[in-house]
């Protein structure tokens, strides 16, 4: 709680410039292109040029089809080497051409940029909405109240609940991202999908992500109820195909048939086969037991390579969704099938 006191703090600071038709504005940057420099009518706004700052103002200054900050940052770093000057003049031509705000900070009597927003930009209270989704949690009683909070490797405030209906070998983490009000940073919401795949507790996690953006359209009571919901139905689906997998046998001819149709090693089949023994004994042998099996050996197995354990991975998660006998099926002799999973023999 105290990294979001703080933030809510720190941006109370915040001031805003806006910056369509100034007078005059002019652009520096460094040589090595890791510091930006704004003098808008004779007052300078500078900062580190850090991701959310070059992604923002390179989706502004450059093709609309250069959006991913992969790409943005390889186009700038290529003007910044080979023609800096115009690097600047595309900078100040857009500053001056759109209808943009500049957030900044007084830090040490330097203004520091936050960020660069358009008029259309919604400030959200991250406490205020903290407690909109905690009530929220509180009226559908599937969640307990208590979470962590840390700082993630992005510098973002990262608060992690646990739903109360959790059991058998699944668990579900529902991991809420606090955004900066900076244009950059948005509210991300994890659906963090965790099942047990040993006695240790290790896992294997599969997450989906839902994102609210700052802007006016946006409902954040709405966003909050939709991604609780959506969390439940993908759980009550998965334990549903759990008990499903559990009541299909799998008798030692179908296993056999299985191994003898992938085109991985034949080390690779014989551990399949040596765990899938094992996972029997816990939970019988039916197909949840095979789905266990090649996803024990994707998390644990040091012998296996990563491909073929992105294989495993992904084979075993699909038997459970989908039915050993759908999921052979489906992808039996296809192409998409070939490059992404595993080829069956004809």
């Amino acid at each position: 709680m105290k990294q979001l006191e703080q933030l809510l703090e720190c941006e109370k600071q915040v001031k805003d410039l806006a910056i369509e038709n100034s007078d005059k504005i002019e652009v520096f940057c460094s040589k090595s292109g890791d510091h930006i420099l704004i003098r808008i009518n004779n007052i300078e706004y500078c900062s580190l040029l850090k991701r959310g700052l070059m992604h923002q103002l390179g989706t502004l200054i450059f093709d609309h089809t250069t959006k991913s900050f992969q790409a943005v940052q390889s186009q700038w770093e290529t003007e910044i080497s080979q023609n800096p000057v115009r690097l600047k003049e595309r900078i100040v031509s857009t500053l001056k051409s759109k209808s943009l705000i500049l957030k900044y900070l007084i830090v040490n009597g330097k203004n520091e940029i936050y960020g660069i927003v358009s008029p259309q930009f919604q400030y959200i209270n991250q406490m205020e909405f903290r407690n909109s989704f905690l009530d929220e949690l509180r009226r559908l009683k599937e969640f307990k109240i208590e979470s962590s909070m840390r700082v993630n490797q992005f510098g973002q405030i990262e608060e992690t609940f646990t739903p109360s209906f959790c059991e058998r070998n699944i668990s579900y983490k529902y991991k809420l991202i606090h955004a900066n009000n900076n244009g950059y940073s948005a509210i991300k919401m994890h659906w963090g999908r965790e099942i047990i795949i040993c006695s240790n507790g290790l896992t294997q996690l599969d997450s989906t992500q839902f994102v609210l953006t700052h802007k006016k359209s946006s409902n954040p009571f709405s966003f909050i109820e939709f991604t609780i919901n959506e969390g439940i139905k993908n759980y009550n689906f998965l334990n549903n195909r759990i008990e499903i997998a559990s009541g299909s046998a799998l008798n030692p001819s179908q296993l056999n048939d299985f191994l003898g149709g992938m085109t991985i090693a034949r080390a690779t089949k014989d551990r399949i086969t040596d765990r899938f023994k094992i996972e029997q004994q816990a939970t019988g042998q039916n197909e949840w037991s095979l789905s266990q099996s090649l996803t024990w050996l994707a998390q644990h197995e040091k012998a296996i390579g990563n491909f073929t354990k992105g294989i495993l991975r992904d084979t075993g998660t699909a038997i459970l969704e989908n039915g050993l006998d759908n999921f052979i099926g489906e992808n039996r002799f296809t192409q998409e099938f070939d490059k992404k999973y595993v080829v069956f023999k004809k």
